[in-house]
This record gives C-alpha cells, structure tokens and sequence, in this order.
C-alpha cells in the first residue's frame, strides 16, 4: 500500500514494512500544488504557499512534521521495520537504491536483483526478440520516470489526475519560487529538523544557485 498520510495515522505493525521516499521540500511543495487540481482552484501559487508551510489545511498533514516523524522512526523504531529512500539519489543513481530496498525486505530478497529474466519484445527491442536481463537492470528500465509516466497518467485520467506524474525533475522549484519564498523554508528547515541531520539530505540542491 502506498500513502501521503502522516506516520502518526499509520496503524503501527510489527510484521509489516514502512519504506519512506523523502523529497527535498522545495520540489515537494511546487509539485503538490501541481498535483492536486482542489489545492489549484483556491487560489494561484503565491496564495498557496503560506498554507503549505504552516501546514494549515494541507492534503496529507504537515509536510516538515511528516518527515521528522519517519526519520525518527527509522532510528528508534525497535522492530527495524522502518527506512528512508532520497528521492534525488534515486533519480541520481537507482542501482544502489534498488539494492537497498531488496535488502531492507528481508533475507530472501537480497540476491534477486542479479537474477536473469528473459524479457520478450520491450522498449527498442522487435516483438519476436528475447533479451536476458537481470531483474536489477529490468526494474530500472521499467520505473524509469519516462517509462512510468505515460503509463500512470493514463490510468489516472479518469480520477482528473492526468497530470498524476508531471516532470518527475530535480530543482524545478527554482523556476517557480520567488528568492523570500525559498528562504522562508530553509529557515523552516532549520526551525523544525535542527538537530536531526535531515536538512544536510539537500544542501546542493536547495541552494538558490
């Protein structure tokens, strides 16, 4: 299952498995207000803003108390069941991070991603061609974002959610924000993860330049 909801509304399990994607909350607030067509039709992107860093209102909770809570689970949550995934690294580098999710479900798991798989006719290949690929290099061609995003916009169209996956980029935020709205979170940054280590997730890409 996958959810946006706050941890704190998370039934907690031992036998179950949280897996977290953080975002750098630059990008995270440009693309939520994209997402959401309710969140565009009360108003433009300036009068969004304020509500989204106080998280007054906001589909999902408080964004900065959302993300505390999961990083904090991962250190002290006695059932290891619990880890964080940076969304820029996989988008950097998916490898290791595929590796690290297969390891993180447990024992069984671990060798799979070297495992050989015939693949039959996909992408640039003709329909009455076979490939062998391990399972690693098929999951990064068929998650890549230009590979998943046709796909998922199609089938959410009908929920007017077509624009479900948008750019799927890193830094976009700098072609939306203004100088004042960026420091206004990093100073909400420093305000609500000091001491936690998650503002050093995104030093490169939050700057400004």
């Amino acid at each position: 299952m996958s959810t946006h909801i706050s941890g704190k509304l998370l039934a907690s399990e031992s036998a179950a498995k949280y897996l977290m994607i953080l975002r750098n909350p630059k990008d995270v607030c440009v693309s939520l207000y994209n997402y959401f067509p309710d969140l565009r039709a009360m108003g433009d992107f300036h009068q969004f803003f304020p509500r989204w860093l106080a998280g007054t209102d906001m589909y999902y909770g408080h964004y900065f108390a959302t993300v505390r809570h999961f990083w904090e689970q991962r250190h002290h949550n006695h059932h290891n069941n619990c880890t964080v995934l940076v969304y820029e690294h996989m988008a950097a580098d998916p490898e290791p991070n595929i590796r690290q999710i297969a390891q993180f479900l447990g024992p069984e798991y671990v060798d799979r991603p070297c495992q050989l798989y015939p693949v039959h006719g996909t992408g640039a290949l003709s329909p009455t061609t076979t490939t062998v690929l391990t399972l690693l290099e098929q999951i990064v061609r068929t998650t890549s974002f230009e590979v998943m995003k046709p796909v998922v916009n199609s089938t959410q169209t009908r929920h007017r959610m077509a624009n479900h996956l948008r750019k799927g980029s890193v830094g976009n935020w700098r072609s939306v924000l203004t100088r004042d709205k960026s420091d206004l979170i990093d100073q909400r940054v420093r305000d609500e993860w000091m001491g936690t280590g998650l503002g050093s997730l995104w030093e490169r890409e939050m700057k400004w330049q």
